[in-house]
């Protein structure tokens, strides 16, 4: 086959169904590699929530926080203990944590649909507000769309163990 015929040959694109299930392992699957680098980009976030919520623990016990005072403590220790356990979890793939995230996930957006902040006067943080609730909402969504998928469900059973 000389340089003319591969011109003259049909590109394979644009990909069939039956090809692009192909080409991402069986029937539309992750590959091993894909949910592993997943896992590790939500266990760094997991890590940032928890650096963040040690650091505003902190912050309140300095006293640095007119607003809020000792009454977020309670608030901000569940937060940090949460997302601690989380992140121990999918460090060490454990088979617990998916349904863990999930439960997580929903308690969060309720909280976001139940609470409502009428205090915000202006509307820079109204708006700042509504962009931090939207963009929380999606990465819950992201969550239970990820941790629900048969093959995330199987890596996490084949890789962990239920003891801790």
């Amino acid at each position: 086959m000389d340089a003319g015929d591969r011109m003259n040959m049909k590109a394979p694109w644009p990909a069939r169904p039956a090809q692009i299930r192909s080409l991402n392992g069986g029937m539309g699957g992750m590959q091993k590699d894909g949910i592993e680098s997943r896992l590790g980009i939500l266990r760094k976030i997991y890590l940032s929530f928890s650096i963040l919520g040690f650091s505003g623990i902190i912050y309140l016990l300095l006293g640095l926080s007119r607003k809020y005072g000792l009454n977020a403590l309670p608030k901000l220790s569940l937060f940090l203990i949460w997302n601690l356990i989380i992140y121990s979890g999918l460090k060490r793939k454990k088979v617990w944590v998916n349904p863990l995230i999930k439960f997580y996930a929903v308690m969060t957006v309720l909280t976001l649909v139940v609470a409502r902040n009428n205090h915000y006067q202006n509307t820079g943080s109204l708006t700042g507000n509504w962009l931090i609730n939207f963009s929380m909402a999606l990465f819950c969504f992201y969550q239970l769309y990820f941790f629900s998928r048969k093959d995330v469900e199987q890596y996490m059973h084949d890789k962990g163990v239920t003891l801790y």
